[in-house]
């Protein structure tokens, strides 16, 4: 998800929440994607312009803390 290529994807409904789960937990598997999020998420939630874009953030952030948990990932024990 390119950094926040996702949102226009998202705005006009082309992409689910159930996706963009997926590729913000994605985005936040490697440090560069975390790095993006933990400098821009503070002003990116701050300057949502609409009840959709607090949601798309919201949904980052979620995935972006999940990404910090230590634990097994989502997918352990499968397979």
């Amino acid at each position: 998800m390119r950094r926040l290529q996702g949102w226009s994807r998202y705005k006009l409904g082309q992409l689910t929440e159930a996706h963009l789960r997926e590729a913000a937990a994605h985005m936040f598997r490697a440090s560069p994607g975390r790095d993006f999020w933990a400098d821009a998420r503070a002003l990116r939630t701050a300057t949502s312009e609409s009840r959709k874009a607090r949601r798309f953030h919201q949904i980052l952030d979620e995935e972006y803390l999940r990404a910090l948990t230590p634990g097994p990932s989502p997918t352990a024990g499968t397979g």
